[in-house]
C-alpha cells in the first residue's frame, strides 16, 4: 500500500477516466477535461451553461472512493450558487451523507451542470434557486459567522411589541473562544423598562457599566429584503429618512459618549434585524446571526420535573461527587441550593471534579455556585464555607446546619463518617430525606443510600445494613480503600476514574430526584445499592448493581417517648411565650 488511492486502486482510476471521457464525448457542455496530480488526483474542465463558461476543479480526496470528490470554481472566492459552502465547494446531489462508492466523478459533473443550469437561467425579475436536498444544522450555518445573538421567546416578543415611536436597548459583547455573543441586557419602550431575565448573572451588566452600548429600536413598514441588504450607516439613514424617522447618524450625535450606536429594525412582518456598529466612527454595519430556541427546546426536560423549581437541595461537600450532583440537579430543574464546603480547588482536583483550571485557588463552594448560575440564570445559591466538623465557631456551624435542615433534600457527598452522623441526626430531627454515597477506589464502583422519613429506615439503620453486608462480604484482602484510592498488596495505587465517580454521582442524583418528586411508589424499591464497575468482589460483571435489603421504617419506644417529651416541652415553651406577652408593657 502506497497511501495514495490512485496508485493502490488503478482499476478505479481507469473507470473514472473512461466515465468522464465518455461524458465529454456525449454532451456539448463539458469542455477540455484535463487531469493533474496536485497533492492528489485533480480534474479541471469547463462547464458551459446558457452561454456562460464556468471553469471547475474536481479534487479527489485521499480516501476516495469512500468519500466523494469536491467540486469548486478554479478561481478562489468566486460564488456561483446559493448552494455553495464557505470554502467554495458546491453542494451537489452527492455529498458525504448520500455518497455511495459506486458513484463516479461523471455523476458529480452532471449534478454540477444541473445546478448551474437552474440557477444561471435568465428569468426576468427573479433569481432562480435550485431546490435543496437538505437543510443545514444551526452549527453548520454559523461556522462562518463570528457574531451571534440569542433571542429568547420573551425577548422576541418584547422587541416585536415596539410601536412606530421606537425604543432603546442596551447590549453588551462577550468574546468567546472563536465567536462573540451579543447580549441584549434591557429594553425600554414607551418609558417601560424591561430587564432580560434570561441573561445569566455572569453576563449581566449594571446600568452604569462601561461595557454597555446603546441600540435604537425602529419599527419600519418594509419587507425583510429591504433591511437585509443594508450594510452601511448611510444605507440605513436613507431608509430611515424615507420613512420620516430620525437617522442613526443624528441619533449618534445625541449620545453623550464616544461609543458606537447600533440599530434594531422590526420589519413589516415582525422580523428582527440587528445592525451593529462595532466602531464609533466606522461607516459599516454588521448583522450578527440570530439564534432562536429550537422547536424541541421545551420538550428537552420531563414535564414531571416542572415542580423541581420550587424544591431546595442542600449538598454538603463539593468534591468530585458533590460538584457533579449539583450540576445535574440544576440541569434537571432544581433552582434553590444550599452548598456547604470549606475546601479550595487545586489543579490536582481537575481529574474528577466538575470544575476546571479556571477555578484554581477558589473556594469550591463559590466556584460551583457560579457554575450553577451559568446553567440556570434563575438559580438561587446559599453558600457556606464552614467546616461542619472542624474547628469553627459554634454559632457559624449552627447557622449553616440550620439552613441545611430547611431544604427539601439533604445530600452528604463528603464520605466523612462524622459529617454523616451530624446530617443523619439533622435529617431525623427535621424529617428530611438524606442521600449519601461512597465511591470505591480501583474502579470497583460505589455505594448509594437514602433515608426518607416514614418511608425508609433511619439513616443509621441503613448504614448499619451496609456495614453488615460488608462484614458478610468483606472487600478483597489485598485492597484497602481510602479517599477513592485503592492500594494493592504490592503498593500500586489504583485511583477511581472520573467516569466511575460520574456514574456513582448520577445514580445518587436519581435517588435525590425520586425523593424530591415524592414518587409513589418509588422507582427504587430498596434504600441501599452497590454500583459495580468491574467483575470483582460481589459484582458478577461490569455494570452489575446489587440491591441490599434494609429493615422497614419503624417507630421505636424511644421515638414515642421523644414525641411525648417534645409535646410537653412545646407546651412549656408556649406557656413562656404567653407569660412574656402578659408581661409586655403597654405601648406609649
Amino acid at each position: 500500500m502506497t497511501g495514495f488511492w490512485f496508485l493502490d486502486n488503478l482499476p478505479r482510476v481507469a473507470l473514472e477516466r473512461e466515465a468522464i471521457q465518455s461524458l465529454a464525448e456525449s454532451v456539448d457542455w463539458l469542455k477540455d477535461p484535463t487531469w493533474h496530480l496536485r497533492g492528489g488526483l485533480v480534474l479541471e474542465a469547463t462547464i458551459e451553461v446558457h452561454g456562460q463558461n464556468f471553469p471547475i476543479r474536481m479534487t479527489y480526496p485521499a480516501t476516495f472512493p469512500a468519500l466523494p470528490p469536491a467540486l469548486r470554481p478554479q478561481q478562489d472566492d468566486v460564488r456561483w450558487s446559493g448552494h455553495q459552502y464557505a470554502d467554495g465547494t458546491l453542494c451537489l446531489e452527492w455529498g458525504p451523507d448520500t455518497w455511495r462508492p459506486e458513484i463516479t466523478g461523471r455523476q458529480m459533473l452532471e449534478s454540477a451542470y444541473a445546478l448551474l443550469q437552474i440557477e444561471k437561467a435568465t428569468v426576468e425579475g427573479e433569481s432562480p434557486i435550485a431546490p435543496s436536498r437538505h437543510e443545514l444544522s444551526l452549527g453548520q450555518s454559523l461556522r462562518s459567522t463570528e457574531a451571534r445573538v440569542f433571542v429568547s421567546d420573551t425577548l422576541h416578543e418584547k422587541l416585536r411589541s415596539v410601536g412606530d415611536h421606537g425604543g432603546q436597548a442596551r447590549l453588551s459583547y462577550h468574546f468567546q473562544h472563536k465567536s462573540c455573543l451579543v447580549v441584549i441586557q434591557r429594553v425600554e419602550i414607551a418609558g417601560d423598562l424591561w430587564l432580560n431575565e434570561d441573561v445569566p448573572p455572569t453576563l449581566r451588566q449594571a446600568p452604569e457599566s462601561s461595557l454597555l452600548e446603546r441600540a435604537i429600536i425602529f419599527r419600519l413598514h418594509v419587507d425583510a429584503a429591504e433591511t437585509i441588504a443594508i450594510s452601511t450607516v448611510e444605507e440605513l439613514d436613507t431608509l430611515l429618512a424615507a420613512h420620516g424617522r430620525e437617522t442613526l447618524s443624528v441619533a449618534q450625535t445625541k449620545v453623550n459618549a464616544a461609543k458606537p450606536l447600533s440599530a434594531i429594525v422590526v420589519d413589516r412582518q415582525g422580523g428582527l434585524h440587528f445592525l451593529l456598529r462595532y466602531i464609533f466612527d466606522s461607516p459599516n454595519l454588521h448583522a450578527p446571526a440570530i439564534m432562536r430556541p429550537s422547536a424541541s427546546a421545551t420538550g428537552r426536560s420531563s414535564p414531571e420535573f416542572s415542580s423541581l423549581a420550587d424544591k431546595s437541595v442542600a449538598i454538603v461537600g463539593l468534591g468530585s461527587v458533590g460538584s457533579k450532583m449539583a450540576e445535574s440537579l440544576a440541569r434537571s430543574g432544581v433552582r434553590r441550593f444550599v452548598l456547604v464546603d470549606h475546601d479550595v480547588f487545586l489543579p490536582e482536583n481537575v481529574v474528577r471534579n466538575a470544575l476546571d483550571l479556571h477555578n484554581t485557588g477558589e473556594l469550591k463552594v463559590h466556584a460551583v455556585a457560579q457554575r450553577l448560575t451559568k446553567i440556570a440564570p434563575t438559580v438561587k445559591v446559599d453558600c457556606s464555607t464552614v467546616h461542619l466538623v472542624g474547628q469553627e465557631s459554634n454559632a457559624l456551624v449552627a447557622s449553616a446546619v440550620r439552613r441545611v435542615g430547611q431544604c427539601d433534600v439533604i445530600i452528604d457527598a463528603t464520605a466523612n463518617p462524622r459529617v454523616f452522623a451530624m446530617l443523619a441526626q439533622l435529617a431525623l430531627a427535621q424529617q428530611r430525606p438524606l442521600i449519601w454515597t461512597e465511591v470505591f477506589g480501583g474502579n470497583l464502583g460505589g455505594m448509594i443510600a437514602r433515608s426518607r422519613p416514614g418511608k425508609d429506615a433511619s439513616p443509621f439503620v441503613v448504614r448499619d445494613a451496609y456495614f453488615a453486608y460488608t462484614r458478610e462480604h468483606p472487600f478483597e484482602k489485598d485492597v484497602e480503600f481510602d479517599n477513592y484510592d485503592a492500594i494493592s498488596a504490592d503498593g500500586h495505587v489504583l485511583i477511581a476514574s472520573d467516569a466511575q465517580v460520574s456514574v456513582v454521582a448520577n445514580y445518587a442524583v436519581q435517588f435525590a430526584l425520586d425523593s424530591l418528586l415524592e414518587r409513589e411508589p418509588s422507582r427504587f424499591p430498596q434504600s441501599l445499592y452497590l454500583v459495580g464497575m468491574d467483575r470483582r468482589w460481589v459484582f458478577e460483571a461490569p455494570m452489575h448493581n446489587v440491591a441490599i435489603e434494609t429493615p422497614p421504617p419503624s417507630v421505636t419506644t424511644d421515638e414515642v417517648s421523644d414525641a411525648a417529651e417534645s409535646a410537653a416541652t412545646m407546651e412549656f415553651l408556649t406557656g413562656l411565650l404567653g407569660a412574656r406577652s402578659d408581661e409586655a408593657p403597654a405601648a406609649p
